[in-house]
């Protein structure tokens, strides 16, 4: 693969993803620039809207962008080097970030490892009322980000 795939190839799976689980889908790519952080590449919002997160868009902008929150940052944290994980523990969890956010950077590190062993990884409330899960993409042996579904507590 020369590229990675543009919408025209992501959207009809996001699309499918958040009918299914009846939330939003999206999907992350790693940043290239600096400490490891992530950014939306593509996303569905199902029946819900950004603006449904609740969130400013400085808020926003922090909460998605960090690895320390939320299940697709450790889906992507799970196929990284030791090294760039020990970067990631070295930013803080964002102030407004949801009551299940991992604060801990040992509970974080397990819940990395146990990403990288299950393939997946589960947040439950890191974005307030909403749960995620979100799995690695991978362009071979690279992490290219994750996929997720997130949908707002019952």
């Amino acid at each position: 693969m020369a590229q990675t795939p543009g919408p025209e190839v992501s959207r009809p799976v996001l699309e499918a993803l958040a009918r299914q689980q009846n939330g939003m889908a999206l999907l992350w790519k790693v940043s290239p620039y600096g400490t490891p952080q992530r950014t939306v590449a593509d996303f569905a919002p199902g029946r819900y809207g950004w603006d449904s997160l609740g969130l400013s868009i400085g808020q926003s902008v922090e909460l998605t962008s960090t690895l320390r929150v939320g299940a697709s940052g450790r889906a992507i944290a799970s196929r990284l080097p030791p090294a760039r994980i020990s970067e990631i523990l070295g930013q803080p969890v964002p102030v407004d970030a949801g009551p299940g956010a991992i604060r801990d950077s040992r509970q974080y590190q397990a819940a990395v490892e146990k990403a990288r062993q299950n393939g997946y990884a589960i947040g439950r409330e890191e974005i307030p009322e909403w749960d995620g899960i979100a799995s690695p993409v991978m362009w071979g042996r690279t992490v290219y980000g994750a996929s997720s579904s997130s949908s707002p507590l019952p």
